[in-house]
């Protein structure tokens, strides 16, 4: 019978493996908890469709700036960005940003996904000429194509108060070139 053969040369196996094999070596865990995070950025620009809270042109620019420390912060960095800017009359509406961005997950170089929070400033003919404040964050994910050169996408929702009684909801979706260490 072969299912005699077959366990008995699994426990032969599982007699003659080592228990250092099996034991868990805390080194390469140490080693990936000390480990000094280095420098990193990423500025980019490219384009948004916002999905809601458009009034008018829904196609409209990005610019994003994100910076990373690295030491002591690690995975924590900080980012500008200019989102929603209106192409055309140029600049004439759009929401500056300020914030907190964290990498959830990457696979360096060529990966990185990036949880960000933020607050800033919206500005233009939505509003008339008054600056309204504005919150809110997203995902955004880098993808590298060639040495520092990347794909990145944005999936942001940010929340203009326009008053106490009227809030704004705007949903958008970004594409940009970046170059990004």
């Amino acid at each position: 019978m072969a299912v005699p053969r077959i366990a008995g040369l699994a426990l032969a196996v599982c007699l003659a493996t080592p228990a250092s094999a099996f034991a868990d070596d805390g080194d390469a865990d140490a080693d990936a908890d000390t480990a000094v995070a280095p420098f990193r950025f990423s500025i980019g620009a490219g384009g948004a469709a916002l999905l809601s809270g458009a009034a008018g042109e829904t196609w409209r620019g990005l610019a994003e700036i994100d910076l990373y420390p690295g030491g002591p912060l690690g995975k924590v960095g900080g980012s500008l960005a200019v989102r929603s800017l209106l192409l055309d009359p140029f600049g004439d509406a759009g929401l500056a940003t300020a914030g907190v961005i964290y990498e959830a997950a990457a696979a360096r170089p060529r990966l990185v996904m990036a949880l960000h929070g933020e607050a800033g400033i919206a500005f233009g003919p939505d509003g008339a000429d008054r600056l309204r404040p504005a919150i809110g964050g997203g995902l955004k994910t880098h993808l590298g194509v060639i040495g520092p050169l990347a794909l990145a996408t944005d999936v942001t929702a940010h929340v203009i108060a326009e008053d106490v009684d009227d809030l704004t909801l705007v949903f958008s979706l970004g594409a940009l070139i970046a170059i990004a260490r």
